[in-house]
């Protein structure tokens, strides 16, 4: 009987490692999604200024500090979720994925700043 009882534990155990797995899959599809979106928004607002249309040029940028802005707040989210996985923390490889995570969060961060700093220097406001 112990035996059935582990063997159903420990494929519950798998099942949610891979149901894990895909849900943080799918967040860090929903992050880059957000950014690719903000992307779209700060050409966008090029356009806009380039074609003399400050305010929908200031609506464009602040509609894509938005989106880096909510991708920043689930990378956080995912990382933090990653980083109270003991089994992820002893294992290298997990270890590696975890640090590219953070190098990606900070790579968002660095492209917030720099809307940021349009948004000040051609809207006069702030974010």
């Amino acid at each position: 009987m112990k035996k059935i009882v582990c063997a159903g534990f420990a494929a519950a155990c798998l099942f949610a490692t891979v149901a894990q797995a895909e849900i943080d899959s799918d967040l860090s599809r929903h992050i880059e999604s957000r950014v690719d979106s903000a992307h779209t928004k700060a050409a966008q607002a090029q356009a806009a200024f380039d074609a003399g249309d400050a305010n929908r040029g200031c609506r464009s940028l602040l509609g894509a500090a938005r989106d880096l802005d909510k991708s920043i707040d689930l990378g956080v989210s995912l990382i933090d979720r990653t980083q109270g996985d003991r089994s992820i923390e002893e294992n290298w490889e997990n270890e590696k994925v975890l640090l590219n995570m953070r190098n990606r969060l900070d790579a968002i961060v660095d492209e917030r700043t720099v809307v940021q700093q349009q948004l000040e220097l051609r809207c006069q406001t702030s974010a």
